[in-house]
């Protein structure tokens, strides 16, 4: 069995608007001790799991005035119960067969105590339990409470997958997460622990744990007050486990605090580590298909990396930007300025132009400013080119009528082309062009 050293630490605040807390939660850092210490509410830091390993379980009771904190307490101790009969680390194979048989247990144990009490029918729980066991995590849920993982290299991933109705609406394509988590209705479950008619099919994946990895599990009063990218920010800025759940807590709170709040970090101190695995999303059942969600063997930018190459790129880009605009507005000038030197040469002014402007450009010319633009020879037949129209006559040879000399309006597709470039003066259409000039096909704007 492989050794592994967790640091754990729990926590849990009613909120800002519940008059009581409906959450429960407990976890134990070695199962392979005796007696068994089962925890709530406090940090412990465990050398070594032992090959029993360490097991870690959240719920949120639902019902209010119907008891939803007896729910979600029943069914924690029903987990503890179940996990209290068995002594041997199991094979892999069965690991998932113990989850399911663990809730199932335990819902059972809800259900008989609602017959029992009929003031506590109707309520139920969720339920989030994760069993570290050597180099793996297993995990196991029943509605929408959560199991995370954080790195510094890969960033937060979500491993459990809600049974709720806005989860189904985004497997469809009606929502993205962010719609999601604004959606009036996202507190609605589909799946929960203590319904008699509608028997739960707990979720599952088996995940490789490595050296640096933050288990974090949580009711929703967390992930349903902050967004993932809040609380990746908050496990990425502090290190401290105990210093990161308080501010967990306090950043829901600051939001809104409107429901209870539960977390279970777990810091993964030390572990024989493998290959990043594929993680899967099962029904602990026979009749589903396993749905592959992420494959994490290859390493992602953090966010906040991302952000500063995303912030580099943008900067790189504006200063290159500024650049081209700067020199495509001096060759414009220049342009017109030697087309007001041609017309003066030519004995004609610009209609439009004054005094200044006509000195500016003879004065540019004197200085030697300009250059002569020359058309190409064709290197196939030496010839050269016919001369260029002078400005305002129309070219005979191209057939253009003297009402359209002006226009400078492209082909359909075609990016427009400044005024101030199409004064360079053309080739007739007679003309071959250079072997070494292709014409390359119109893009698609």
């Amino acid at each position: 069995m492989k050794l592994t050293k967790l640091d754990i630490y729990s926590l849990t605040d009613r909120g800002r608007e519940r008059e009581h807390n409906e959450d429960y939660h407990s976890f134990c850092a070695s199962l392979s001790d005796a007696p068994r210490q089962w925890s709530f509410y406090s940090r412990e830091l465990k050398d070594s799991t032992g090959s029993m390993g360490a097991l870690l379980i959240l719920a949120d009771g639902m019902g209010g005035t119907n008891a939803g904190e007896v729910a979600s307490k029943m069914a924690v101790e029903g987990i503890q119960q179940y996990f209290d009969t068995i002594n041997e680390p199991p094979s892999s194979e069965k690991v998932g067969d113990i989850l399911r048989s663990a809730i199932v247990s335990s819902n059972h144990e809800l259900i008989r105590h609602q017959k029992s009490h009929p003031e506590t029918r109707n309520m139920g729980t969720t339920l989030v339990l994760g069993w570290v066991l050597g180099n793996k995590l297993y995990l196991s849920w029943v509605g929408d409470s959560r199991a995370y993982c954080y790195h510094l290299d890969t960033g937060l991933f979500q491993l459990s997958k809600d049974h709720s109705m806005v989860q189904e609406m985004v497997d469809r394509g009606e929502l993205t997460p962010e719609q999601a988590f604004y959606h009036p209705q996202s507190n609605i479950i589909t799946q929960s622990m203590g319904e008699e008619k509608r028997m739960p099919v707990p979720g599952f994946v088996e995940y490789n744990i490595q050296h640096g990895d933050r288990i974090l599990l949580c009711s929703d009063g967390l992930n349903g007050m902050i967004q993932d990218f809040e609380i990746e920010g908050i496990l990425n800025s502090i290190n401290d486990i105990e210093t990161c759940g308080k501010q967990l807590i306090a950043s829901a709170n600051d939001a809104g605090g409107s429901d209870n709040i539960t977390i279970i970090l777990c810091d993964v101190l030390l572990v024989d580590a493998l290959e990043r695995n594929w993680v899967q999303h099962k029904s602990l059942t026979n009749n589903r298909d396993d749905v592959p969600v992420a494959k994490t063997t290859s390493k992602k930018l953090s966010r906040r990396t991302l952000g500063i190459y995303l912030s580099l790129a943008l900067l790189v880009g504006m200063l290159a930007g500024g650049a081209i605009l700067y020199q495509f507005g001096n060759f414009a000038g220049k342009k017109d300025a030697q087309t007001d030197i041609e017309n003066i040469n030519n004995g004609s002014i610009p209609e439009n132009g004054s005094d200044d402007s006509v000195k500016h450009a003879l004065d540019n010319n004197e200085s030697g400013n300009f250059q002569t633009t020359t058309q190409p020879t064709n290197p196939a037949t030496r010839q050269q080119p016919s001369p260029p129209a002078q400005t305002g006559t129309p070219s005979t040879d191209s057939g253009q009528k003297p009402e359209d000399a002006d226009k400078t309006t492209p082909p359909t597709g075609q990016p427009r082309v400044p005024p101030a470039l199409n004064r360079i003066t053309k080739p007739s259409e007679n003309q071959q062009k250079p072997d070494s000039i292709k014409e390359s096909p119109a893009e698609n704007p």
